[in-house]
């Protein structure tokens, strides 16, 4: 009986050292994170860019959104305590 309490604690023991965490929390996401990150500086580095488009090149852009992806107009109403929130049409 003692042989096999000796066994099993000794199994216990070797299975929980298994399970240790010496990482501080959080510690492998911000290194995948950063692991992953091709350029570090990439948002100082190109602070000064600024892409050259002219209003003609834009335009059909704009327009295409402003009918397909723009939101619609709402319109309230108050009554009594509460509020109505409908589409405008």
């Amino acid at each position: 009986m003692q042989r096999f309490s000796l066994f099993s604690i000794f199994c216990l023991t070797t299975l929980l050292m298994g399970c240790a965490e010496h990482a501080p929390l959080g510690d492998s996401v911000a290194r995948l994170k950063t692991e992953q990150t091709y350029d570090q500086q990439a948002t100082a580095n190109h602070q000064d860019y600024v892409p050259q488009a002219s209003g003609e090149r834009m335009q059909p852009a704009v327009l295409l959104y402003q009918r397909t992806a723009a939101p619609q107009t709402l319109s309230t109403q108050k009554q009594g305590d509460s509020i109505k929130v409908e589409l405008a049409k």
